[in-house]
């Protein structure tokens, strides 16, 4: 497996943090001035930059651990979270508990320092003329969809959801950081969130135009240059799938089916066939559904603390009635026939049964990243192609029920189960999609937020049940300390 550059990059992980996240900002602003002007003299320069905001966004405050899973998992009750450290209190939605608090003041720190290096890119880049970079386009790009990605995961950990009828959160949801400067950013609505990443996104989408000859359906591992496996990079169809979520979150489904049909038919993106189960890499990119992910062993590694080992404060334990929801009882056998279940559930040296769908046989066997010499790459797949699909299928229910079902179908027939076209009942229903969505996305952080969107109750025990159409039980709480947010813009 070719070595990926950001892997390596010790270079810009050394010098990014004179950029931004010093307490005393007038100490290192000298030194940042000196370093943008290196930095972006040169194609390299400019690549270098964008590797180490990669780097930023696989920390595990960020996509490593606790917004990809962590978080999301525990507070839909797919695990229980046993193990103490906050995480407890966070999936009783008992945010204001101090643990519980200092894990949602890390995520909204480092976040806000991630976006600081973004920004410091896009305004560099804004100064200079298109003409003199190879791929201007490309890294305007990049940055501007990987600034609306992380604002919009923000929105949806520590806002009210679009929907709410709490006019008072509603009117205060995040700031939006486009400046990298001293300015202190003041809070918008959840509507004007919404408005700036997607016009972040559709910016980016122009910008992103020649990706359409760069990505291709039949990917490889091959290649070291900047535009080579492009699904480790915030591509044109990773753009174009965040604006299918976004307005599917919003509940704008109409403008998600736009986007998500884009996406589908790009037909650069195949889902997966039985014997791509049968043969299923743990804890790796998958080079046929992947949109977008990171490269990051850190993710691998975690996964194998969270999901296969004992007594760590993250450890998450599987719900004792996950296997429920694979049953398929119209498949060949009353049960199994669901692949998912084989493939992404099991054993591992201390946990039975557990997810396993992220858990690499070389953490298992306590290797190091280092050793991994597989045919993909260890991290953390942030978008994947089944949720296009279902993306349309909810949109086009109501309107044209037949084809929402071929849209759906398709998943379902991948995954080795009878179509529902085939089935007695011959149809689908928003419980259907509801249901094979968690299916689908168990372990990968997906669940919590169409929980939130649907303002379905959480369920934390038979008798303790979390009313969803409240919003404080949905809503991380934004840190008290303003010196947070001031000193990463």
């Amino acid at each position: 497996m070719k070595t990926i550059k950001y892997i390596e990059f010790l270079f810009c992980l050394t010098l990014l943090p004179l950029l931004v996240s010093c307490a005393n900002f007038l100490d290192v602003n000298p030194k940042a001035e000196v370093l943008n002007k290196d930095l972006f003299e040169t194609d390299e320069g400019v690549e270098d930059a964008l590797y180490g905001v990669y780097t930023t966004y696989r920390a595990n405050e960020i996509y490593g651990k606790y917004i990809s899973v962590l978080y999301p998992e525990a507070m839909s009750q797919n695990f229980s979270a046993k193990g103490g450290g906050g995480l407890d209190y966070l999936a009783h939605a008992d945010f204001e508990n101090g643990t519980a608090r200092s894990l949602c003041n890390a995520t909204w720190k480092k976040s806000y320092q991630a976006i600081g290096y973004v920004n410091n890119i896009i305004q560099n880049l804004e100064e200079i003329s298109p003409t003199k970079f190879r791929h201007y386009n490309l890294y305007k790009g990049e940055a501007l969809a990987l600034r609306a990605m992380l604002h919009f995961d923000l929105l949806r950990l520590f806002a009210v959801d679009f929907n709410s009828s709490d006019m008072e959160g509603w009117n205060k949801a995040i700031p939006y950081v486009t400046r990298y400067a001293y300015d202190i950013t003041p809070f918008y609505t959840v509507g004007e969130v919404y408005n700036k990443v997607i016009k972040d996104l559709k910016d980016a989408e122009v910008c992103l135009e020649e990706d359409r000859q760069l990505v291709q359906a039949e990917r490889t591992n091959i290649g070291s240059e900047f535009t080579d496996c492009r699904v480790l990079h915030m591509n044109l169809y990773a753009a174009q799938a965040l604006l299918a979520r976004v307005y599917w979150m919003k509940q704008d489904l109409d403008s998600a089916a736009i986007y998500a049909k884009k996406v589908i038919d790009s037909q650069k993106f195949p889902l997966m066939t039985s014997s791509d189960f049968v043969q299923f890499e743990k804890g790796v990119l998958n080079m046929k559904e992947t949109i977008f992910g990171l490269y990051a062993p850190i993710y691998a590694s975690n996964c194998y603390t969270i999901f296969g080992k004992t007594g760590s404060s993250d450890a998450l334990t599987l719900d004792a009635e996950f296997e429920r929801l694979y049953v398929d009882t119209q498949g060949p056998t009353p049960e199994g026939s669901d692949l998912r279940l084989s493939a992404w559930f099991g054993s591992t040296l201390e946990v039975s049964p557990a997810c396993v769908k992220m858990i690499n046989s070389m953490f298992d066997s306590g290797s190091s990243s280092s050793q991994y010499s597989g045919d993909s790459y260890l991290g953390v797949s942030l978008i994947r192609i089944p949720e296009m699909y279902y993306i349309m299928a909810e949109a086009l229910l109501d309107k044209d029920p037949a084809q929402a079902m071929a849209y759906f179908d398709k998943v379902i027939e991948s995954r080795g189960m009878v179509k529902f076209a085939d089935r007695i009942e011959g149809k689908i229903t928003a419980d259907d999609i509801y249901i094979e969505r968690q299916k689908e996305y168990y372990g990968e952080g997906q669940q919590w937020f169409n929980m939130k969107r649907l303002k379905k109750d959480i369920q934390i025990t038979e008798s303790n049940i979390l009313d969803g159409r409240v919003d404080r039980n949905y809503k991380m709480l934004i840190p008290n300390d303003e010196d947070l947010r001031e000193n990463y813009e």
